[in-house]
């Protein structure tokens, strides 16, 4: 089977982990479209061009959809999986379709609501209807997508963890450092939450970029870093005694990436409750799930009553379930040919 994805040669994302999986499984042979590269040199060309193409995308989705219109034709893929969609037009999906193409779509967003234009646009909206099958993380958005349409195919694909070399090191010699990590972009609800957390004088180290009002009035509960990623982010995972997990509105009812990158290192997880995630990990063993402001602040001092080789030992049981139930990137690309080929 000939699966095109439109992708990235940039490590570290959900595009690209999907493309080195799905290449290694038998009998299919993956072509690479790399789409966002594309986006990416034509968007960086200068600061005027990023802002006019965040408001005006027109220009870029014309480039972006010749270009992949150009290599359905000369590849002739049997299935077309595109990866969110901000610059593909509608129309050329229509065409490609009419061809016999699969079109599938994975999208780590929400693809019809979206909480800003960061999130998406008319042409991922607009694009929802032409699927044969859509994939979402949250069987909420799933739910959603199907009062939207109806008739619409959807499959919930949850996220995973990429395989690091925190996975498996030795973490009885693992240093624990004692405060409330969390490693993520700042945006208004990130800020108050933390503002929230050092109000009441927990300590916490954020690591991103986006938190200028929150430094300016923090106080000497708070360190603000530069954001990470890569190595450097597991092992900032792996250390702290707790990992807070923050969710968008959109992964409310769900779960988002750090919901398995955190356990696949050992961290021990802080996270508002959900059905899908209560799925997952069994709680105040493998996550700790809070559902109330009050119970948010028993949770934190919960942890850090216990002592270090307990919370050492809780972290290796924690990774150990994760190695074992199959979440990583690498499962879920064959979760996802698996649910396609039931289709075809």
């Amino acid at each position: 089977m000939r699966v095109m994805i439109t992708t990235t040669r940039t490590s570290d994302t959900l595009a690209s982990y999907y493309t080195k999986y799905l290449a290694l499984i038998p009998g299919i042979q993956t072509l690479p479209v790399y789409t966002f590269d594309k986006e990416d040199d034509f968007i960086q060309q200068s600061y005027f061009r990023k802002v006019r193409t965040h408001f005006l995308p027109g220009r870029l989705t014309q480039i972006i959809s010749s270009y992949l219109e150009t290599e359905v034709r000369n590849q002739k893929p049997d299935v077309l999986i595109i990866i969110k969609g901000t610059y593909i037009h509608p129309g050329l999906l229509r065409k490609v379709k009419a061809k016999g193409v699969f079109l599938v779509n994975y999208n780590p967003d929400h693809p019809i609501y979206f909480e800003s234009r960061a999130f998406g646009n008319s042409n991922i909206k607009n694009s929802v209807p032409y699927y044969n099958l859509l994939f979402t993380y949250s069987p909420v958005i799933a739910t959603q997508l199907q009062d939207y349409i109806p008739q619409l195919l959807t499959s919930v694909l949850p996220f995973g963890y990429e395989e690091s070399v925190y996975n498996n090191n030795d973490l009885s010699i693992t240093e624990v450092i004692r405060k409330v990590c969390f490693a993520g972009t700042g945006d208004k609800t990130r800020e108050e939450f933390i503002a929230n957390l050092i109000h009441r004088k927990v300590h916490v180290d954020v690591f991103g970029n986006g938190y200028e009002k929150l430094k300016k009035t923090g106080n000497g509960y708070l360190n603000v870093r530069p954001s990470i990623n890569g190595d450097e982010y597991m092992q900032k995972l792996q250390q702290y005694s707790i990992d807070l997990n923050i969710y968008r509105k959109q992964n409310i009812g769900s779960h988002n990436m750090r919901s398995f990158e955190i356990p696949s290192v050992g961290g021990i997880q802080l996270v508002e409750y959900s059905d899908q995630m209560k799925d997952f990990f069994k709680n105040r063993e493998e996550v700790y799930f809070y559902k109330t402001q009050a119970e948010l602040y028993a949770m934190i001092t919960e942890i850090h009553g216990l002592s270090d080789a307990t919370l050492i030992n809780t972290k290796q049981a924690i990774r150990k379930k994760t190695m074992q139930a199959h979440y990583s990137y690498k499962d879920r690309a064959r979760q996802m040919m698996e649910v396609i080929h039931s289709m075809l």
